[in-house]
């Protein structure tokens, strides 16, 4: 239990980078229509992340700050939170 602690505070002190890789995903689905066309800011794309719970959240901060990508799984779960 206090790994995880520890990982939960590490991860939302971390000066996260901008959120390229969700970004990226976020433009394919507004060309294909499926959410609004508006330009999303940062906090934007992360407060989706928050939607997806505290382990899938913590999982898509982790290896943003990484530069690492993410997983299909991750993907599929972002867009829907978008």
């Amino acid at each position: 239990m206090r790994t995880g602690r520890r990982r939960a505070r590490r991860a939302i002190a971390a000066a996260l980078p901008s959120p390229v890789v969700i970004r990226d995903l976020a433009v394919r689905l507004q060309h294909a229509g499926l959410i609004p066309a508006r330009p999303l800011t940062d906090e934007e794309l992360y407060t989706a992340c928050q939607w997806m719970g505290h382990g899938r959240n913590l999982d898509v901060r982790g290896r943003i700050s990484a530069g690492r990508p993410l997983t299909k799984a991750l993907r599929e779960r972002v867009a829907q939170a978008l």
